[in-house]
């Protein structure tokens, strides 16, 4: 995993209501109060492979991902 960092709680920057990740661009209504940043989930066949499922989730203070909609289960759908 690959951090960015920078924004959401505990910072200065306020963590941004739309993901920054063109393969998945999600939204969110309202973030969890803490929420620390964005995060892309992908599924691959391999290391070398396409992403052949992605999800813009959020992660919290607390280290868990959730949902951009605050639900605790993450869902990798197929697009299509």
């Amino acid at each position: 995993m690959f951090a960015e960092g920078g924004s959401g709680a505990g910072s200065a920057l306020p963590l941004p209501a739309t993901a920054p990740y063109a393969a998945d661009v999600a939204n969110a209504d309202a973030l969890p109060s803490n929420a620390v940043d964005w995060v892309l989930l992908e599924l691959r066949a391999g290391i070398e492979s396409n992403a052949s499922l992605s999800v813009s989730a959020i992660l919290r203070e607390d280290g868990r991902i959730v949902m951009p909609d605050g639900g605790e289960t993450v869902y990798l759908e197929g697009k299509g």
